[in-house]
């Protein structure tokens, strides 16, 4: 059941931008796969049942990107899915926590 983790590693400074491109990445995760009448239909990946965000090689983040994170959360209980945290330093725990995002236990 491995196909239904997936780890995404951050690195440098998170900012909107990079956040937002996260968040795309994170909202396909969960859509449909499309059919197209030219190609046969591919096997589609399952979703996934858990995420984990590993923030180990984080240097620091703006606090747009808490929004990002939480929107990120959204999705995920939406589809019945665990978001976790890895590797969080204390200092990104508690900007993150001020924006209201709080990791699962």
């Amino acid at each position: 059941h491995g196909d239904k983790i997936q780890i995404i590693v951050l690195q440098n400074y998170l900012f909107f931008g990079n956040a937002s491109s996260m968040l795309d990445y994170v909202t396909n995760m969960f859509e449909g796969q499309e059919e197209d009448n030219d190609l046969p239909l591919a096997p589609s990946r399952p979703f996934p049942k858990y995420i984990i965000l590993d923030f180990a090689l984080v240097t620091g983040m703006d606090t747009s990107t808490v929004d990002v994170f939480n929107d990120i959360k959204t999705i995920c209980c939406n589809n019945d899915c665990r978001l976790f945290n890895s590797g969080l330093p204390p200092s990104l725990r508690e900007n993150l926590a001020l924006g209201g995002f709080k990791p699962e236990r």
